[in-house]
């Protein structure tokens, strides 16, 4: 009896009893103790292996952190790496660009000293430099940039629909539409061989310039003239304001340029610079330039007093029969072209 242990409970209804073995209870006592041990011990463990790995884990999540960063320093230093590289690149063009206008001005100035059969009298650089004067001379002599600040371009070179007459003809010259008043420059030195003003009919009051190697500008529908016949101009002189006198529908500018009394188209002229100077010479097919070149440096080289008469003479045109300069001196001062 001593060995075992009873417990009873009753109800309203019945009564109940339970007998434990005490040697039995015992060794259950232990297992369940055994297991708690080994429970706690588990759970000690896995909570040391997740604390492990969560110490790992916030380790990888900064060093993730640092090579972003450092990923975004790297992306930063290339993207200045490639500013650099395409400044340089800018640069390396930009010289290439000089390096080739140098080369080839030093080749048609090489050209030049064969054709006066002196080719060592100047240096390669002053051959340079004279062909730069020779293209700042052409750029005076003929009919380049804009004649006027004008707002658009209201009719074009070529066939048109005239916008009174309603008739298809050929339009001789370029329409620029500007401000009533708006001042008119010379585009080239020369004087000035006709002007009419107080006209309402057909170009209205119109001014007509004549310029060397055989070009000549015509300017029409003028406000103002402020220019006379036989007088001399220089580029970038005033001349006239624009206005809307004779056959017009509008305020604006009718511009012309003539070579040899032949009409061409004035755009390719009124874009042409220095900066830009050969491009004409492949758009205007109806000019001989290399003629016209040869003729420039000719005359570029004239002498002193025979070039200071020459211009006197067309200060004043009327009087160009009475000139002084034998047609002797002038053939000598031209080199024929082999036909």
């Amino acid at each position: 009896m001593e060995n075992s242990f009873y417990f009873s409970f009753s109800t309203h209804r019945r009564s109940y009893s339970l007998r434990l073995n005490r040697r039995k209870t015992q060794w259950t006592a232990m297992i369940i103790v055994v297991v708690l041990i080994a429970l706690i011990v588990s759970l000690k463990l896995l909570v040391n292996v997740n604390s492990k790995q969560s110490e790992s884990m916030f380790s990888l999540l900064g060093n993730v952190k640092t090579l972003q960063s450092n990923n975004e320093s790297l992306f930063q230093a290339n993207l200045s790496l490639s500013a650099d590289v395409g400044q340089s690149n800018e640069l390396f063009e930009a010289v290439d660009a000089r390096i080739g206008l140098l080369e080839q001005l030093v080749s048609e100035t090489d050209q030049e000293a064969e054709q006066l059969h002196n080719p060592d009298y100047f240096s390669r650089i002053e051959l340079a430099s004279l062909s730069y004067k020779h293209r700042l001379n052409m750029l005076n002599w003929l009919p380049n940039g804009k004649p006027l600040d004008y707002h658009r371009i209201s009719s074009s070179y070529g066939k048109r629909l005239h916008p009174i007459s309603l008739r298809r003809s050929k339009h001789r010259g370029i329409d620029l539409s500007a401000r009533n008043g708006t001042p008119v420059y010379a585009p080239a030195d020369g004087f000035v061989e006709y002007t009419r003003k107080n006209h309402n009919e057909g170009y209205g009051n119109m001014i007509r310039i004549t310029h060397g190697l055989g070009f000549m500008t015509l300017y029409a529908h003028l406000k103002t003239l402020k220019v006379k016949n036989g007088q001399f101009v220089k580029k970038g002189q005033l001349i006239a304001l624009s206005g809307n006198s004779g056959a017009s529908t509008a305020p604006h500018l009718h511009y012309e340029i003539r070579f040899l009394n032949k009409s061409l188209d004035p755009k390719p002229f009124m874009n042409w610079h220095i900066g830009d100077f050969d491009s004409i010479f492949h758009i205007v097919k109806d000019v001989p330039w290399d003629y016209l070149n040869l003729q420039l440096h000719n005359l570029s080289t004239l002498p002193a007093p025979l070039l200071s008469q020459l211009e006197s003479q067309l200060k004043a045109p009327s009087e160009l029969k009475d000139t002084s300069i034998s047609t002797e001196a002038l053939k000598e001062t031209f080199i024929p072209i082999a036909a």
